[in-house]
């Protein structure tokens, strides 16, 4: 493939959190980004915007044409994930095939097993124990198969996300009960002692564009961007309450995640029984190692957590 010269990309799924941070530090760069997405009514930060559907292999392919990076930015439901992952993926895939293009792919964590250990390299062993952990091994290993037949990608793992315009995150939808306006509570998910990874989304964008930026992709790659490692939820609690205090001149309490009201509803609502397939990511430490990523771009993005979290929860109080 021709190096990454001409700074041409176009985002699939343009108006997902992940896609909108890569084309907006991408941009930043000095590159023409096109969105890729069902709506047109949200433009920023993208150059251009094509109305389309991932599933419509047609329109995927000719939205593609003539790029040099295609950002893979989409994510559907998780009970949508069996049927439409691997087919969405395909369709990029597809298109990358028919114009040379590069694809830059978000991963995630759901590929290990409890048996990864809790520092997570490039080359830990990938034995998901979960439905959606094997459609991501599955999604990785058409990108490798890809590579064969010339698609370069770059596989970015990232941890759980948090930031600005990400809402269907655990951040989210699961310490706050994705409801907007000034949180009353926090319910963790999990074990407040055991380590988890967060990716401030920002950072994230930053990383990927100085990574795609700096380095022509050969093959199948993948970085680990290692985020935030928090040790222990009391600090992600804290990080949270000092904004709260500022903002309503108290604290806000953690109360107990509603597992055991969601294991009664867990057989009448899809969502409910995808949650708790993952929740074993929540009493396993995790922590992503990202040696191999700093030596490719240097020291790596990293917000400090209060400055992150003031960011996210800014965005709350605004609706």
């Amino acid at each position: 493939m021709q190096k990454l010269n001409s700074k041409s990309a176009i985002v699939i799924g343009a108006n997902g959190a992940f896609g909108k941070s890569v084309a907006q530090a991408l941009v930043a760069k000095g590159w023409q980004v096109t969105g890729f997405m069902r709506s047109t009514n949200h433009s920023t930060p993208y150059h251009q915007i094509i109305e389309g559907d991932a599933k419509n292999a047609a329109q995927v392919a000719a939205a593609c044409t003539g790029q040099d990076l295609i950002i893979y930015g989409v994510n559907p439901p998780y009970p949508e994930w069996a049927s439409d992952a691997l087919q969405m993926l395909s369709n990029a895939i597809a298109a990358a095939k028919a114009s040379g293009a590069a694809i830059l792919f978000p991963g995630n964590i759901y590929n290990y097993g409890p048996d990864a250990g809790e520092v997570l390299t490039e080359t830990s062993p990938q034995n998901p124990v979960t439905r959606k952990g094997k459609i991501r091994v599955a999604m990785e290993r058409a990108l490798k198969e890809a590579a064969r037949d010339g698609v370069n990608t770059i596989v970015l793992r990232m941890g759980d996300f948090f930031g600005p315009g990400a809402v269907s995150t655990w951040f989210e939808a699961g310490l706050f009960g994705g409801k907007p306006g000034v949180p009353k509570s926090i319910a963790y998910p999990g074990n407040m002692n055991i380590g988890h990874s967060w990716a401030y989304i920002p950072d994230v964008g930053d990383a990927a564009a100085r990574l795609i930026d700096a380095h022509t992709p050969h093959g199948f790659e993948s970085f680990n961007f290692p985020g935030h490692f928090i040790k222990n939820g009391t600090e992600l609690k804290d990080a949270i309450n000092a904004i709260m205090i500022k903002k309503t001149g108290k604290e806000i309490p953690v109360k107990s995640f509603p597992w055991g009201f969601l294991q009664l509803v867990r057989p009448f609502i899809r969502m409910v029984n995808e949650l708790f397939e993952m929740r074993y990511l929540w009493d396993v430490p995790h922590r992503l190692d990202g040696t191999k990523l700093e030596a490719f771009i240097g020291p790596f993005p990293q917000t400090p957590l209060n400055q992150a979290v003031r960011a996210t929860l800014a965005s709350r109080f605004q609706k």
